[in-house]
């Protein structure tokens, strides 16, 4: 920690001794930051915008700008997450969290390590409740005074708001509600763990946002002690074999008024008498089967079941191990901390089930368990297909089994369209429960996932694709690059220069990612697909924008384009996906920063002639620009680009995946071109153009959706 940075705190609070506590936090994590940006983040965390004053020091007396950093801190106040999170009741440990995440892979200057460091550092904690900022400054010996810029690069800015977009509404309250309480601790490094789960691709977020929630229901159970008290008269007439009601997760079968009763009796997830503790230690096994045979809902229960699971026995004091079975068995894993979750989620076999094999495999294992586990204990989550045309070959693999572990249970799981009936080879377990994926929509703890028909399409999408990779090139060699979903503020705010009135401010969540491709279309990727060349700019080479295409030209590439490759994925983007991509996490008037730079982007060489000197007055060959800091080029200036949006006002609140006005008379044309002032290249400047309307200063590019990139 470089303590000489104090005086550079841009967030000005009564109680700026508490960076010291987050500080210490980090710290024990090994994370050194300067202590400016440690005081300024933590504070937009505790204190809503409103109690707060961002401004810089005043010692700095408009000598130094610091304008983009406090851009930077106004965005984080803006953004929805954060204005949730200042209503917690937060702990350091979570918000030296937070703040790690939020400079997650930002280079700072060397920070100084010494003894006496340490000392400065307790003079300082001295300081801070009796000196002013700019005392502190004025005392400290001017060699040793920090400067901004060392601090604040135009790298270090564009990187924290592109880590505050990967910050997930979800993710970040189950961190502060279930966090510290699950694990049994507030330490920053397990609440670390937590966090290293939220940097998984899009589809394990989201099996993780729905099967999170099946543990903090069952949290408490493990603290009991003794017998299980069973309310309302207790469960007359369930035996240990049945079909619903017997073993985990007996909640599902319940009516709400019933869950909830169970809940805040703290009753058991797990359906038997708890009896004391034992002090030889005891082995869980969970086998989780994942195959052909176990896909779409099934395959989302198993996993979510084998979390909850896993949390339960782990509260139990069990040593807990996983494996998969299908057509190759996973060597048991031992799950100790919440960073093993990802080895559940995104593990796949994709042949189908083999039972024999497994049976073996199976017999092996528990058998090397035996001499470090007097105690041992299988928990099945099986499909309903599970070896169920040659389970009467397997009876003795099955004996062996039973013979070698203290209990021997089983889930099955059963899609809609099946009935209940009890799978033939039940019979081998001593305890079982078939349960269905109608949990999924009528849980109550699943009660996030608005419809059937939604999940069913989550399920098809997780069916038919892996995870996204970061890019692709198509057979033209067109390059796409994967932009992130997420929340950001659309628009611009009122003070911006050169602002229009139609760019109102506002919300936009996008929900999915998306591939967007990194050049505009180039006049040699048209004439491969529609074999003529309308540009204006022909002699500059086949590498510049194509031009002089209206926005139902662009269509009828698009569609022939889909035909060539056989595919219905290529469109234009849409208003909000433009945006989000051009901003790249930042919130500035361009995406580097709010000041105009000719040598940035092409563009101030036609109506005007800002740039005359450095643009040529035409479109340039793709590329010629640095690209931001997601990898797309020519966001700014060179030809502005149609959208799938007819134009129309912007909403007042914020929305989710809008696509703009039904109908219109313009459609929406973003970036600005070669001709254009530096203000119609902005960010949020919005042009717009009649579909058949063509030009030597307009093109487009193409996006596509993950799982459509082959």
């Amino acid at each position: 920690m470089s303590i000489n940075t104090y005086p550079l705190c841009h967030v000005q609070t009564e109680e700026p001794w508490r960076s010291l506590l987050w500080i210490k936090e980090l710290n024990k994590c090994g994370i050194n930051l300067p202590m400016f940006i440690v005081h300024d983040l933590g504070h937009l965390l505790l204190y809503s915008k409103d109690s707060l004053k961002i401004k810089p020091p005043e010692f700095f007396q408009n000598k130094i700008n610091t304008s983009a950093y406090i851009d930077v801190l106004n965005f984080i106040c803006s953004n929805r997450i954060i204005r949730d999170v200042v209503n917690r009741t937060l702990s350091h440990s979570i918000i030296g969290a937070i703040i790690a995440k939020l400079v997650k892979g930002i280079s700072f200057p060397e920070l100084q390590k010494s003894k006496q460091n340490q000392l400065n550092l307790m003079k300082l904690e001295h300081d801070l409740k009796t000196k002013s900022q700019s005392q502190i400054w004025k005392s400290m010996d001017p060699s040793l005074r920090a400067m901004p810029d060392k601090y604040l690069s135009s790298e270090i800015l564009a990187k924290i708001p592109i880590n505050l977009q990967n910050l997930h509404e979800e993710e970040i309250s189950f961190l502060i509600i279930f966090g510290p309480q699950i694990w049994g601790h507030g330490d920053i490094s397990q609440i670390m763990d937590i966090f290293s789960f939220m940097d998984l691709p899009w589809s394990g977020q989201h099996i993780l946002s729905q099967m999170l929630r099946l543990i903090p229901i069952v949290q408490t159970s493990a603290n009991r002690k003794g017998g299980q008290v069973y309310p309302m008269g207790g469960y007359e007439g369930i035996s240990n074999k049945g079909e619903i009601d017997n073993l985990i997760p007996s909640e599902f079968c319940y009516d709400k008024d019933m869950l909830t009763h169970r809940i805040l009796n703290n009753e058991s997830l797990y359906y038997s008498r708890e009896s004391m503790p034992k002090k030889e230690k005891e082995l869980a096994l969970i086998i989780t089967q994942t195959s052909l045979d176990m896909k779409g809902d099934a395959d989302i229960l198993a996993r979510g079941l084998t979390l909850a699971l896993w949390h339960q026995l782990k509260q139990r004091g069990f040593d807990v191990y996983q494996c998969f079975i299908g057509q190759t068995f996973t060597h048991p894993i031992a799950l100790n901390s919440i960073k093993d979750i990802s080895k559940i989620v995104y593990y796949k076999d994709p042949e189908y089930q083999h039972p024999e094999s497994m049976l073996t495999k199976i017999i092996e294992t528990i058998k090397q368990y035996g001499e470090n586990y007097p105690q041992r204990h299988l928990y099945w989550l099986l499909s309903e297909h599970w070896d169920a045309d040659l389970h009467d070959r397997h009876f003795q693999h099955y004996d062996q089994i039973n013979q070698n572990t203290s209990s021997n249970q089983a889930w099955f799981i059963q899609t809609w369209n099946t009935s209940r009936k009890a799978p033939k080879v039940c019979k081998y377990f001593s305890e079982y429960q078939i349960i269905t994926n109608e949990i999924l929509s009528k849980a109550d703890i699943m009660s996030h996932i608005p419809t059937v028909e939604e999940n069913q399409e989550f399920v098809s999408r997780m069916q038919k694709q892996e995870q996204p990779v970061d890019s692709f090139e198509n057979t033209l060699g067109m390059s796409f690059v994967l932009i992130p979903a997420g929340v950001f503020m659309m628009g611009s705010p009122e003070d911006e220069p050169e602002r229009f009135d139609r760019e109102v401010l506002h919300e936009v969540s996008l929900t999915q990612p998306y591939y967007m491709q990194t050049t505009q279309v180039t006049q040699s990727q048209w004439e491969k697909v529609m074999r003529n060349n309308p540009s204006h700019f022909k002699e500059e080479g086949s590498n510049c924008p194509v031009e002089r295409v209206s926005w139902e030209d662009a269509q009828e590439f698009i569609k022939q384009l889909n035909t060539l490759e056989g595919t219905e994925k290529y469109r234009l983007p849409t208003e909000a996906e433009w945006e989000h991509a051009c901003r790249a996490g930042t919130g500035s008037a361009y995406v580097w920063g709010d000041e105009p730079d000719c040598s940035r982007a092409n563009y101030g060489n036609g109506y005007s002639k800002e740039c005359k000197d450095t643009n040529p007055g035409r479109t340039t060959q793709v590329e010629s620009y640095p690209p931001n800091s997601w990898g797309l080029y020519d966001m700014h200036g060179n030809v502005w680009e149609w959208c799938q949006d007819w134009f129309g006002d912007y909403p007042t609140r914020s929305v989710k995946d809008p696509t703009g006005p039904e109908e219109g008379a313009s459609r929406v044309l973003r970036g600005g071109s070669w001709v254009s002032v530096a203000g119609l290249c902005r960010s949020a400047c919005r042009g717009r153009g009649r579909p058949a309307d063509r030009d030597d200063f307009t093109g487009f590019r193409l996006v596509c959706s993950p799982g459509q990139q082959e």
